[in-house]
């Protein structure tokens, strides 16, 4: 499966067992960061929810982005 663009690509797949909990967390020195999100099926309620952090990397340290 190639890239959208740039050269490298992240997927996640559904949990059979509920709601997922994948987390992707990149240095605060990285500079820009861009993703799309896209799911298999269009009957599928997937969510997705971004968060950052100015304090640390454990999860209380997060804030919902826009939130």
């Amino acid at each position: 499966m190639p890239a959208l663009s740039g050269r490298r690509f992240l997927t996640a797949f559904a949990s059979p067992d509920g709601a997922n909990n994948d987390w992707l967390i990149i240095p605060a020195d990285s500079g820009a960061f861009s993703f799309n999100a896209t799911s298999l099926t269009n009957t599928l309620q997937e969510k997705i929810q971004i968060l950052y952090s100015t304090k640390g990397s454990e999860a209380a340290d997060f804030t919902a982005f826009g939130g």
